[in-house]
C-alpha cells in the first residue's frame, strides 16, 4: 500500500481533481492526505477511480479545508470518516487483520497565533483519542514545522537519523504531540537528498526550509 500526504494549495479551479485522481492512479497512490484543498463545508465526491473526503470551514469562506482521497472500492470498508475541523479530518478503514485510522492535518504556519497553534494540536490530540488502542493509526500533514536534528540520548523512535532543518516553536509543538502519542516521524527514517526533502517555494519565487510534509505512524516498539 502506498500512502502520500500532498498541500495541493488548491483543488477550486475546473479540472484539479480530475488531474489529481489521475495523477494518483499514476503513481498507484491508495491513500493520500491532502491540505490546502480550499473547498467549503464537508462532504463526500467521486471523481474518476477515486473518492474524495473532506472538510473545510463552515463560513462558506475557500480557504484552508483537508481531504482524504482513497480508490473508490476502498468506501466499502470505510467504517466512518468525521470531518473535525477546516484543518482536521478522520477516517477510519476495515482491514483484514483489524482497523487502520488515517488523520490527515494542516497545522497553522509559524507566523499564526500562538494560541491558534496551540488549540489546534489539543484538537488533533482529542482526534487521536477517536482511534482504538489496538488500531493501527498513521497521521499524513502538512505541519508547517521542520524536525531538527536532536535526537534523544541512548535512542529515540520518534525522531529518526535523518531530521532535517533548524528548529522554531512549530518543532517544539510538533515534536511534543509526535512523542506524546508515540508516533515516529517517517520522514527522519530515510536518508534523502535536500532536493527530495523541502518540496515548497513561497509565492515570491524563494525556495523555504520550513516546510515539510510528514506522514507519522507508530513507534515500532509499540
Amino acid at each position: 500500500m502506498r500512502i502520500s500526504t500532498l498541500n495541493v494549495r488548491s483543488l477550486n479551479y475546473t479540472g484539479a481533481v480530475t488531474l489529481l485522481d489521475s495523477e494518483l492512479r499514476r503513481w498507484n497512490i491508495q491513500i493520500a492526505g491532502l491540505q490546502e484543498v480550499r473547498w467549503p463545508g464537508s462532504g463526500e465526491m467521486k471523481c474518476g477511480d477515486s473518492m474524495f473526503l473532506w472538510s473545510g470551514r463552515q463560513d462558506g469562506s475557500r480557504r484552508e479545508a483537508v481531504a482524504l482521497a482513497v480508490p473508490n472500492r476502498w468506501m466499502s470498508t470505510c467504517m466512518a470518516w468525521t470531518p473535525v475541523m477546516e484543518r482536521l479530518l478522520h477516517g477510519r478503514f476495515k482491514h483484514s487483520i483489524g482497523y487502520l485510522n488515517v488523520t490527515v492535518a494542516y497545522a497553522p504556519t509559524e507566523a499564526a497565533d500562538q494560541q491558534d497553534k496551540e488549540d489546534f494540536y489539543a484538537q488533533l490530540d482529542s482526534t487521536l483519542g477517536m482511534c482504538g488502542r489496538n488500531d493501527l493509526t498513521v497521521v499524513l500533514g502538512d505541519f508547517n514545522a521542520v524536525s531538527g536534528t536532536s535526537r534523544l540520548p541512548g535512542g529515540d523512535s520518534v525522531l529518526g537519523p535523518w531530521g532535517s532543518g533548524q528548529p522554531n516553536d512549530n518543532s517544539d509543538l510538533f515534536l511534543s504531540f509526535c512523542r506524546s502519542n508515540c508516533l515516529s516521524i517517517a520522514g527522519s527514517w530515510f536518508r534523502r537528498k535536500d532536493i527530495h526533502r523541502l518540496s515548497w517555494c513561497s509565492n515570491d519565487g524563494q525556495f523555504s526550509c520550513e516546510m515539510i510534509f510528514e506522514a507519522l505512524h507508530p513507534m515500532c516498539s509499540q
